[in-house]
């Protein structure tokens, strides 16, 4: 009996009677279950008085929710997530060609079901109750024809090394402003460009609501400098009202994490860490953007089309990058062709390519289930203008030692960090993973900084930064381990 207080009594006769000695008047839900080779379960409200009074239950029989998928291909591989008030409560998995499957001990309830067909754009949302003379639910697999690719980066220019056999999660944020015109389209996929070959670390794709893990899938296949598309065995409708993260877990024998662009970073968008929770990757650190997408499937949705060329007969036109003002994105093909899928809206579409200087088109009007072609893009070889603190400098350089740094295993609580070329005026300024400036070097002796290191220093990943007149030189990273 749960109400202002829970009481609860066991039925230890085979004639089914049970006593509760005391309990206060009031309102209650009373509720009566046996768990045996089967479910039994019987549960009503109830209004208990100050005088004696009997509360007897009808259980019934609950032996397991069957279910039927029905799609226009063999639905062997469906998987089914069964939810109650948003809350994750069952799963299964069809694995017949006939689209049966069953989950046992399903209490009585309004749910609502997804099932999805991994690899394939079929998808299906199922509300349903489970009661005393219904323990059953017929799904009908959709087809979702279409792809939105969503993503923040332009071209590739480097990828980022970390550290030797770390484990970490890099990932892109969604929120509101992206994930609002997509109520109604699933999250299906990852596309990435892979740092690492299968020889040379581990990577699962991930999806994650805030520092919530929704779905991580290991990839068994992979290779190094190769752009990967993933699907996750679920599907998922996302809430414009809540924040996701995008990416994949790695551990990587080298110590190559990520593929970045050539930046500026989209801030609170671009570029994420997670170890113990998700950071944004400090612009100070790597002002740049993770070449990561993540992929959503549609039933309606617009294109547009066109091609990229150049004024000096550029040859790599597949990397070539189409975004939006509105973060959908897409790839060109050899022949600098493309094809855009997106919502209906009014966007600025731009053009990104290695070496040349970028183009955007203003104000393109795309109605519903639209097919705009020829949005055609013009681009002059040429160097994008670089922030100042970004430009090249001397043969300036620094580097840190040890590096990881183990603080209850060496007597001296130090990291050094030893700098070479010409300088003026250095400092070096060390930052946590969120931005947060830790310490300030401003002295030193033979051209080298030292960080006394105090227990008060937590264990993770810090970066260092080398500037020489309030100029930045170099960027890098440290790892610190208790």
């Amino acid at each position: 009996f749960e109400g202002d207080k829970i009481y609860e009594a066991y039925v230890n006769t085979s004639n089914g009677n049970y006593i509760i000695p005391a309990i206060e008047p009031g309102n209650y839900v009373a509720t009566a279950i046996k768990e045996a080779e089967n479910l039994y379960y019987d549960s009503f409200e109830v209004q208990v008085s100050g005088n004696s009074q009997t509360v007897n239950f009808d259980m019934a029989i609950y032996n397991a929710l069957q279910g039927h998928i029905s799609s226009s291909t063999d639905p062997t591989g469906t998987n089914i997530l069964i939810y109650k008030d948003d809350e994750l409560m069952y799963q299964a998995q069809c694995n017949n060609s006939d689209g049966i499957f069953s989950i046992p001990n399903v209490l009585p309830g309004n749910y609502v079901a997804t099932a999805s067909l991994p690899e394939n754009n079929l998808f299906a949302v199922q509300p349903f109750e489970v009661n005393a003379q219904s323990q059953e639910v017929n799904i009908e697999l959709t087809s979702y024809p279409k792809n939105l690719q969503m993503g923040y980066h332009s071209y590739v220019e480097d990828k980022w090394h970390l550290i030797n056999n770390y484990t970490i999660s890099c990932g892109i944020k969604l929120t509101t402003e992206e994930l609002s015109a997509n109520i109604n389209n699933p999250i299906a996929k990852v596309t990435f460009l892979s740092p690492i070959s299968t020889e040379q670390g581990e990577i699962s794709i991930q999806l994650w609501e805030n520092n919530t893990l929704l779905e991580e899938r290991p990839l068994d296949n992979f290779s190094e400098n190769e752009w990967i598309t993933a699907y996750f065995s679920n599907y998922h409708l996302l809430d414009p009202n809540k924040a996701y993260y995008v990416g994949y877990k790695i551990n990587s024998t080298n110590g190559y994490i990520a593929f970045y662009d050539n930046g500026p970073q989209i801030e609170n968008y671009g570029a994420y860490l997670h170890t113990t929770s998700w950071n944004k990757v400090p612009p100070n650190s790597l002002n740049k953007n993770f070449c990561i997408e993540a992929g959503f499937i549609s039933q309606n949705s617009s294109s547009v089309t066109g091609t990229i060329s150049t004024n000096d007969n550029y040859t790599a036109l597949d990397k070539g990058i189409i975004l939006t003002d509105r973060y959908y994105i897409t790839h060109c093909n050899s022949n600098g062709d493309y094809v855009l899928q997106l919502n209906a809206g009014t966007y600025d579409i731009t053009a990104f390519l290695p070496e040349h200087l970028h183009q955007t088109i203003q104000n393109i009007q795309v109605s519903e289930n639209d097919a705009l072609s020829d949005v055609n893009f013009f681009l002059e070889y040429g160097t994008e203008t670089t922030d100042e603190n970004n430009l090249p400098t001397s043969n300036l350089s620094v580097i840190s030692y040890p590096n990881p740094f183990y603080l209850n295993k060496t007597s001296k609580k130090a990291i050094r960090f030893k700098i070479t070329g010409k300088s003026d005026n250095p400092t070096i300024k060390i930052y946590n993973l969120k931005g947060q400036l830790i310490k300030t070097l401003n002295h030193y002796t033979e051209k080298t900084f030292t960080w006394n290191i105090k227990n008060e220093i937590k264990s993770g990943i810090y970066f260092y930064q080398l500037k020489n007149n309030d100029r930045i030189i170099k960027t890098n990273k440290i790892i610190i381990i208790k």
